[in-house]
């Protein structure tokens, strides 16, 4: 459900940025999605899921397919997710 993504995705975002600040201060390159200067992390969210996290549900899905109506409900939320993003403008 959002209420607990969002709760997830803040943690998330908070970390990264966080090793970001810390490699800056050393003087090193900062990570991907680790530079709070250059990213806001909630587009980086939802571009996670659409790439990554929905791709291997469906997969999971066909490939054991006594998870597949699990898996399904997983999508389904994954999708709300992603567009409740979208009309936030991310």
């Amino acid at each position: 459900p959002w209420p607990i993504h969002i709760q997830w995705t803040h943690a998330i975002v908070a970390e990264f940025f966080s090793q970001g600040d810390l490699e800056r201060g050393k003087g090193e390159e900062v990570s991907p999605m680790c530079d709070r200067t250059e990213n806001c992390g909630r587009s980086s969210q939802k571009n996670f899921i659409k790439f990554f996290v929905r791709p291997l549900f469906v997969l999971c899905g066909e490939v054991m397919p006594e998870t597949a109506d699990k898996c399904t409900k997983c999508v389904a939320q994954l999708d709300s997710n992603v567009d409740r993003w979208t009309e936030l403008g991310f």
